[in-house]
């Protein structure tokens, strides 16, 4: 993948041009250097070559490819897609990534076809766990994936999500609680006050039958931070066997349908729903 960028302005070294231009890391420079991947008005340079004005700057991203991960052909719903990013819509049931347990039929396995007779790695930005559904981000190149990476690190990626929990919780409200691992089990959270500060805000948008819809969005970004939080106030997700009351056959119903973020390559904001 190339980006190509014409300088207009003070002359600059190339590696600081990139930094400021398309935000690349230090550590991408050092590796662009090694792969001869930087080159101006056609010629290859060192990140200290220094830019002038109207030179072309043109930037060849490595093509590799995520090998140990078999390509297969299953249901990808994509949402939106351009030069930088994709966005799916997971379904329930099927994790993100390969493990011991699910070495098929996951989501890395479903893009990787997508992408089949093309180099590409396998790059989430978000991770869903196994039964819960919605919208995952993939960046396309390391770039974009770093950018990502980073508003996902500072909180500048908003996730907006629908779960059906047991009773009516309040119409609206927020739910200020620490989270930390249980000591007793690898898998499981729970509310300690020496837990990290986890907080979700939330509205509830109907109820019927002892049960309600709620929208939630986590300001931060635990593990399990819903689940936890939901069971924290009495109102467990239902059919939640970690969190609440486990019903032989069910799952819980938890899903991701709006993401809002800024585009790392136009700098606006995007918001995909699902």
């Amino acid at each position: 993948m190339e980006k190509t960028y014409v300088h207009e302005g003070e002359p600059i070294e190339v590696g600081k041009l990139l930094k400021q231009k398309f935000k690349f890391s230090r550590r991408m420079i050092t590796s662009l250097k090694k792969t001869n991947g930087i080159a101006v008005n056609s010629n290859a340079v060192f990140s200290n070559f220094v830019v002038q004005s109207d030179d072309t700057v043109t930037v060849t991203l490595p093509d590799l490819t995520s090998d140990n991960i078999l390509p297969e052909k299953g249901d990808l719903e994509v949402v939106y897609e351009d030069d930088f990013l994709l966005a799916v819509n997971k379904p329930k049931g099927i994790p993100v990534h390969p493990t011991l347990n699910f070495k098929s039929g996951t989501l890395a396995n479903f893009v990787m076809y997508y992408f089949k007779g093309a180099p590409f790695v396998f790059r989430p930005v978000n991770r869903l766990d196994k039964d819960t559904s919605g919208l995952v981000l993939i960046a396309k190149d390391k770039n974009t994936a770093f950018q990502l990476s980073k508003q996902l690190k500072n909180g500048e990626i908003r996730k907006i999500y629908r779960a059906t929990v047991v009773g009516t919780p309040p119409e609206s409200g927020t739910v200020d609680a620490p989270i930390a691992r249980c000591t007793d089990s690898i898998i499981k959270r729970c509310i300690s006050p020496d837990g990290k500060p986890s907080e979700t805000v939330f509205r509830t948008l109907s109820a019927e039958n002892g049960l309600s819809v709620v929208e939630a969005e986590p300001v931060t970004g635990r593990t399990h931070q819903i689940r936890v939080h939901f069971a924290h106030i009495g109102h467990p997700l239902y059919a939640d066997f970690l969190y609440g009351e486990e019903i032989p056959g069910k799952t819980f119903r938890l899903h991701c349908h709006t993401l809002i973020f800024t585009h790392p390559e136009t700098g606006k904001t995007l918001k995909i729903e699902c």
